[in-house]
């Protein structure tokens, strides 16, 4: 899936995926302008991703176009601050609904961070404050404590450069652990990598930072700790500087794949990568999009 401006408004366009890479692509429609952040989520309960904005502003405001009522006005709710960060959602109530959410950073003056979730099960507000840690990034983790809900996790430095991740449960913030992974600067990637009952994470960064060099990833199992972010020996290879990753699982069997997205100025080669779990030593090609759009599943990555 990929988004593009045109003039004042922004056209999704969705690609099927038959295996092959050849997959139709169907009509795009409009949602959203060129100023609001782009993810997906099921907010219909019905296993089919939704195309979602977040309108910045105070309060800012989500709209989701449903995927089994496309042609109804979007459904929509004020949530949040101009300044949070929307790309945080997740089903954390266990109902197999999108729940919205936002991340409000601390501050120099108030380095207490929060988390809010507006529960799709009761429509309430859960906040759940944390403390010391200004300048961190949030992101949301499926499941890390195999109770059937979506937890939450914030990326700090931990001096020296050192990533330091900080977990959280998203049923009542408790905490769910800390542990030292990767570089602060390196991007977290969630995902079902190893194939349990545990979503698992990785972090990705340049061999060589504006060089156009080759793109790693570093998976950790969040079951057994077990991952090495310390050095490129033990990177995957999957994409050059330049390109959005775009992880998902493009061929069905539970685990989630590394891909990238690569703009192209020819016509017509612009394209996904895939390197999927069930065949990792053979990219699969994508071809899909144009110079300037957007890889939706991008928003996926913190």
């Amino acid at each position: 899936m990929t988004v593009r401006a045109n003039a004042a408004i922004i056209e999704w366009r969705v690609k099927k995926n038959d295996a092959t890479g050849a997959g139709a692509e169907d009509a795009p429609f409009v949602l959203g302008k060129d100023t609001d952040f782009f993810s997906m989520g099921d907010f219909d309960g019905d296993g089919a991703s939704d195309a979602t904005i977040w309108s910045p502003g105070t309060p800012g405001r989500f709209k989701v176009r449903r995927s089994s009522r496309p042609n109804d006005v979007p459904l929509e709710l004020l949530f949040g601050l101009n300044g949070d960060v929307p790309d945080v959602i997740a089903d954390f109530d266990g109902d197999r609904i999108t729940d919205f959410a936002v991340y409000r950073d601390g501050t120099a003056g108030d380095t207490t961070a929060h988390f809010l979730i507006r529960r799709s099960s009761s429509g309430v507000t859960t906040d759940f404050p944390i403390t010391n840690s200004d300048g961190g990034v949030a992101f949301p983790i499926r499941d890390i404590n195999s109770n059937g809900r979506a937890d939450f996790g914030v990326q700090f430095n931990g001096g020296g450069g050192v990533g330091s991740f900080r977990m959280f449960t998203g049923t009542n913030g408790a905490s769910l652990g800390t542990f030292n992974f990767g570089l602060a600067s390196d991007f977290v990637v969630p995902g079902q990598f190893v194939g349990d009952s545990v979503t698992d994470l990785a972090v990705s960064r340049n061999a060589n930072p504006g060089s156009g060099t080759v793109k790693y990833a570093f998976p950790r199992d969040m079951a057994t700790g077990a991952g090495d972010a310390t050095t490129l020996a033990t990177g995957i290879v999957f994409g050059i500087s330049g390109d959005f990753i775009s992880q998902g699982d493009y061929d069905g069997d539970g685990i989630v794949d590394f891909a990238v997205w690569r703009s192209s100025a020819t016509p017509g080669q612009s394209k996904f990568i895939l390197r999927r779990s069930t065949n990792p030593g053979t990219p699969l090609d994508v071809f899909m999009g144009q110079s300037g759009d957007y890889p939706v599943n991008n928003w996926d990555v913190h």
